[in-house]
């Protein structure tokens, strides 16, 4: 019934799209010199594609075409702010996010010094820009006034405990006060999941809904189990899952399911020191906490965090936590040697095939430094935890065990 009723919702918000086809986009940008160029770019699929572009005059630009998008799509406009430097390093770009189907017109406002930069930011400001003109995109707007604060708070609060987890050794905050930093933290990112579900439970007849999903996916891995992840499927129109956004969180989905909450960990082939073939498995110690840290020897912040995995795995008694780390090196002799000079003193296996072998093709690892914990009988309890967070989740898992 819920399917039909997506379904049926969905058709309603084509239907209201009009007979006609293609997008018309206006911006009035304050500030903006002319000349800038600014172009549109589709987001939605693995390699971004510029499909239209012009320039500003007057603080204003207008895109338009009449070709059909045939589904709705995710796209970004690009806006120039330095033309003529040819130093790629010094250009600066700003963007604005938008959902486009065919027969919307949409107007885009903001200050130029207000627009989001298309680089890394520690500050969000997507909601600097006011959009109208759609269903899609004042479901958005909606999105991100219901989220902007909560995501901005989740990632203060991740950089405030890692920079007090440095001040540790230098006795100006305890141990456990960082680590209540962290507890505290957790709040925030279920108050933030717990919305964007309600998000999607809403409004999953519209392609906000599956961007919302795939960063919910994304941002949390191994924090839902795969019959919770099944669930969240069932929120999204089906003909969404169709379109190019849909056929990426396609992708997000196979790889939350890879490492899903209380699944069993998955035995693959890998390499020991000794260059045998060997069994996950063979190493795996059942009735302790096993944990997997995937990482190689040309990783920087891979060899950055082995320093606190070598002082957790002394804290530990034995019997009760069991390390091993699966390297993605494919020149054995880097590994080896990596082993060598990290005092590495528990099991080394890996993976030779690197990221085209059987850590990214069962477990969906992409990146490297990436952990799974599991509990006794092997099942996974959480991922991606580094430093103080790993510090929690032994804590909260080993309880006194942990000498910490």
């Amino acid at each position: 019934m819920r399917k039909f009723l997506l379904i049926m919702s969905y058709c309603i918000v084509l239907a209201g799209c009009g007979s006609t086809t293609g997008y018309r986009i206006t911006g009035m940008i304050p500030g903006m010199q002319d000349g800038v160029k600014v172009y549109l770019e589709m987001i939605d699929e693995d390699s971004a594609e510029k499909i239209d572009s012009t320039i500003v005059l007057g603080e204003k630009f207008v895109l338009e075409s009449t070709k059909s998008l045939s589904c709705p799509r995710m796209a970004m406009l690009i806006y120039n702010l330095t033309p003529d430097e040819q130093n790629q390093r010094k250009v600066e770009l700003r963007r604005t996010v938008l959902f486009l189907s065919d027969g919307v017109e949409l107007h885009c406002t903001c200050p130029v010094d207000s627009l989001p930069s298309c680089y890394f930011s520690p500050k969000i400001q997507d909601h600097n820009v006011l959009i109208t003109g759609s269903l899609d995109v004042d479901l958005y707007m909606d999105y991100l006034r219901q989220t902007t604060n909560l995501r901005q708070q989740r990632f203060d609060a991740r950089n405030d405990y890692l920079d007090a987890y440095k001040k540790v050794e230098t006795g100006e905050i305890t141990l456990h006060e960082v680590m209540e930093m962290v507890r505290e933290r957790d709040k925030t990112v279920k108050e933030l999941n717990d919305r964007i579900l309600r998000f999607l439970k809403t409004h999953g007849n519209s392609i906000v809904a599956v961007d919302g999903l795939i960063w919910l996916l994304d941002a949390n891995p191994s924090c839902f189990t795969l019959k919770e992840i099944n669930q969240y499927i069932e929120m999204i129109a089906p003909q969404l899952l169709e379109t190019p956004l849909g056929k990426r969180l396609q992708i997000a989905i196979e790889r939350a399911k890879a490492c899903a909450k209380g699944e069993l960990y998955k035995d693959i082939e890998l390499t020991n020191l000794e260059g045998k073939k060997v069994k996950l498995s063979e190493y795996i110690l059942p009735g302790q906490c096993n944990m997997l840290e995937f990482w190689a020897s040309w990783c920087a912040p891979c060899r950055g965090e082995i320093p606190h995995l070598r002082h957790i795995y002394e804290l530990c008694e034995d019997g009760n936590f069991n390390m091993i780390s699966i390297s993605l090196d494919q020149k054995e002799t880097d590994w080896k040697k990596a082993v060598q000079e990290e005092n590495m003193i528990w099991a080394q296996l890996n993976d030779p095939l690197g990221f085209e072998g059987p850590v990214r093709k069962d477990y969906r690892v992409n990146g490297v430094p990436f952990c799974l914990i599991l509990d006794k009988e092997g099942r996974i309890v959480c991922a991606g935890v580094r430093k103080v967070e790993l510090d929690v989740a032994l804590s909260d898992l080993l309880g006194d065990k942990l000498k910490i």
